[in-house]
């Protein structure tokens, strides 16, 4: 009974340990051999570039939501430019859905590199005999984790297939317009913007 107990209490601190994260390992820490370290290293500069690449995906966000902010306040559409606005705010929303799409990646990514690391530091404890982990578990949950970042890869790719299709929508009813004898005037700052 009493080892019972002990393999209970012993269960709970593991999964207690893996539920609250992996202890840190500083990459300064004498007691973990030079390569160790480094995976650890390595594994800490993958979270500071998924950082900033979340970093850039947002910048580039705020720029597509601002560039159909200015879009849809206009309003001195020319006669007959129903066609081509209709096509062109198609477009804004499809590059902001792409934005959002590309923004949610970058934010999984950032939660991937911290699993990675939380993994590379549990294998590193682990082999060092500093402390027990759930190596398994903590595997499993990194995988469900990739398969979230493949789908959305996934979408990513077919909304730049729809993003196509609507560009070529956009440049086609704005070619019509023109070849109508239509203003383009009004149209040339949405060239300024990112199309």
């Amino acid at each position: 009974m009493a080892r019972r107990l002990v393999l209970i209490l012993f269960s709970l601190l593991v999964s207690a340990g893996c539920a609250s994260g992996v202890e840190p390992i500083s990459i300064h820490d004498p007691g973990v051999p030079v390569e160790g370290r480094r995976l650890i290293a390595d594994a800490e500069d993958g979270v500071a570039i998924a950082r900033a690449k979340r970093d850039e995906a947002a910048h580039q966000l705020r720029r597509m939501e601002q560039w159909r902010r200015a879009v849809r306040s206009y309003t001195d559409w020319p006669d007959g430019s129903s066609t081509p606005v209709t096509a062109l705010n198609n477009l804004v929303d499809s590059r902001v859905r792409l934005a959002q799409l590309r923004m949610d990646r970058a934010e999984l990514a950032i939660t991937l590199a911290q699993m990675e690391l939380e993994m590379i530091t549990a294998r590193v404890a682990v082999r060092n005999d500093l402390a027990v982990y759930d190596l398994e578990s903590l595997q499993e949950r990194l995988e469900r984790r990739q398969e979230s970042a493949r789908e959305i890869d996934r979408d990513i790719a077919l909304h730049m297939e729809r993003l196509d299709e609507v560009h070529q929508q956009w440049w086609s009813a704005y070619s019509a317009f023109v070849r109508q004898g239509g203003d383009a005037t009004p149209f040339y700052p949405v060239f300024d913007r990112p199309i």
